[in-house]
């Protein structure tokens, strides 16, 4: 089957989720650099992509407009008469905009509903193998058997956003990156742990310390001059997406819970810490193609509790988090600092 000419990849959210299609598109230009590709995401995710040269054109779809803008794009695409939609999203919205190409036109991305629930509601695990999110978009390309190149996934950003930050922060290199954040709380190590870390890291290699999150996380500002006993800098709320890419990429380590950051940081080559609570490797969800090491409690027999992440722990003991120490992060972070010195 010959590759097709014009593509249409649809993934409206989230951070991290976007990112991991990154290695997809790389790999589509690769096999076929004469396609022209076409991608959508959410407007607020656009920065994550804009500079991405193996995407011919992107578009931003604004869901504060509703049905509306469901309506809009579905008008448009259906005009414009692509070979193939890679659906890598697999939800409502994404079956509206494709709804009026054939099935024969259209690959969706898999979604292993029925592992997943098997998992995460009987903790069953019939998964045959672990596959990896990144891998999963390119499996959407089946007929064409691509295969990965290893090359991890990426972000770029404009000259301006590096000359902004570089002037921001000149003296900002080689520094330790905390993202305490995430939108679930039993995604969460608790944030005085973080804290804690944070003193006891800076005591021991007297690195600046830079806290990252999204504007939801500034609520945590009065808590963490209460318990940081150290220098640091706190970006959380501050910053768009490709200007914490940018600076992520000067960090000598990030330690993060399963978020968006955590794959941000891997998309510029920052090794990772990450802390996983209620969610499993199984999920796709670590991190990819990257330095890192994950830290999670293995053997809870409650554990996943859900696939994305719950408000409140469901047994109210929040072991999964709560049996990750300090030290446990402590030594983790400081082998794989060590490890790599340089980037």
């Amino acid at each position: 089957m010959d590759f097709p000419q014009k593509i249409l990849a649809i993934r409206l959210s989230s951070i991290g989720d976007i990112v991991l299609t990154t290695p997809l598109y790389r790999i589509i230009k690769k096999v076929s650099p004469e396609t022209e590709l076409h991608v959508i995401t959410k407007r607020e995710f656009g920065g994550l992509l804009d500079q991405n040269p193996h995407i011919d054109q992107l578009f931003l779809f604004d869901s504060k407009n509703g049905s509306a803008e469901i309506k809009k794009w579905k008008a448009k695409f259906k005009n414009v008469q692509y070979d193939f939609i890679a659906d890598l999203h697999n939800n409502i919205r994404s079956l509206i905009l494709s709804a009026d190409y054939p099935p024969a036109k259209i690959s969706r991305l898999k979604k292993y509903k029925w592992e997943r629930f098997l998992l995460v509601k009987f903790k069953k695990n019939t998964y045959r193998f672990i596959r990896p999110v990144a891998l999963r978009y390119i499996d959407v390309f089946r007929h064409w058997e691509l295969i990965d190149d290893r090359a991890g996934t990426e972000l770029l950003w404009p000259d301006e956003v590096k000359i902004k930050m570089d002037k921001m922060f000149q003296n900002l290199d080689q520094f330790t990156a905390i993202a305490p954040g995430a939108y679930h709380e039993t995604k969460r190590w608790p944030l005085d742990r973080f804290c804690n870390l944070a003193n006891q890291l800076y005591e021991h290699n007297q690195k600046q310390v830079v806290f990252f999150g999204g504007p939801g996380e500034s609520v945590y500002t009065d808590k963490m001059q209460k318990l940081l006993k150290i220098p640091y800098i706190n970006l959380m709320g501050k910053l768009r997406l490709i200007e914490s890419a940018y600076l992520l990429s000067k960090a000598s380590l990030l330690i993060s819970n399963d978020t968006g950051l955590m794959h941000m940081a891997g998309s510029v080559k920052t090794p990772v810490v990450a802390i996983f609570g209620s969610t499993v490797k199984e999920l796709g969800f670590f991190p990819y193609q990257n330095k890192n090491r994950v830290l999670e409690v293995p053997d809870l027999k409650c554990r996943p509790c859900s696939h994305i992440g719950r408000n409140k722990c469901p047994k109210n003991h929040f072991a999964c988090m709560k049996d990750i120490s300090i030290e446990m992060v402590f030594q983790a972070s400081k082998q794989l600092l060590e490890e790599t010195t340089h980037k």
